[in-house]
């Protein structure tokens, strides 16, 4: 749970959310550097989960807070991250897959 409900947690978010945009705005293998901004963040991590992970959003969910779930294509991999903020459901997810700190099914 990405949690902002302290002063640590909106601290931890903060660097969360700048160091996913930080890398994505390098680019990789399939996508060019670019500039992503909070304005293109949501784009820019679509693109990268579907060019360099396989991957897509399955269901932004809401209640109390929120919750981001993905799921590679091919169906070997679903993360759910809950939240307080989207984005930063989002970012966790997208931080996860790049540091290679989730498997595939099939490995």
């Amino acid at each position: 749970m990405v949690c902002t409900c302290g002063d640590d947690g909106r601290a931890a978010a903060r660097e969360l959310m700048a160091d996913v945009i930080e890398r994505l705005s390098r680019g990789s293998e399939e996508l060019a550097a670019r500039s992503v901004t909070s304005e293109n963040f949501l784009t820019e991590v679509v693109y990268s989960l579907n060019w360099d992970y396989g991957a897509h959003i399955m269901s932004i969910d809401n209640d109390q807070w929120s919750a981001v779930a993905v799921e590679k294509y091919d169906g070997t991999l679903r993360l759910r991250v809950e939240c307080d903020f989207v984005e930063h459901g989002v970012a966790a997810i997208w931080q996860a897959l790049a540091d290679g700190l989730v498997e595939d099914d099939d490995k």
